[in-house]
């Protein structure tokens, strides 16, 4: 399934449910100035995210994202991932959520 969502404001997420997920590529594209967007985790929809890193195609791992780029997670023991605009200064974000079946580690 493909999820896709545009963020303005800072607060904006993408929430992916991925229970059902054994990785979830994701595409970050940046079109404005000052964004940074956070990789957080959630165990129930409720819940308090934490942070969670995803790892670029050079296999390096980060938390965040500030001038776009492509990642992959490892959604094991997690219920959601969300990925939340923290901060911009103007323009948005636009991010795009793969899930794949197959298990990345």
């Amino acid at each position: 399934m493909i999820h896709k969502k545009t963020l303005k404001s800072v607060g904006d997420a993408l929430i992916v449910n991925c229970q059902a997920s054994g990785s979830l590529g994701v595409q970050i594209l940046v079109r404005g100035v000052g964004p940074t967007v956070v990789f957080e985790g959630l165990q129930d929809k409720g819940d308090t995210p934490f942070a969670i890193n995803g790892k670029d195609f050079s296999n390096a791992s980060h938390g965040t994202d500030t001038a776009g780029g492509h990642y992959i997670f490892n959604p094991q023991g997690l219920a959601f991932i969300q990925l939340r605009l923290s901060a911009i200064t103007s323009g948005s974000v636009e991010v795009t959520a793969v899930e794949c079946k197959a298990n990345y580690s």
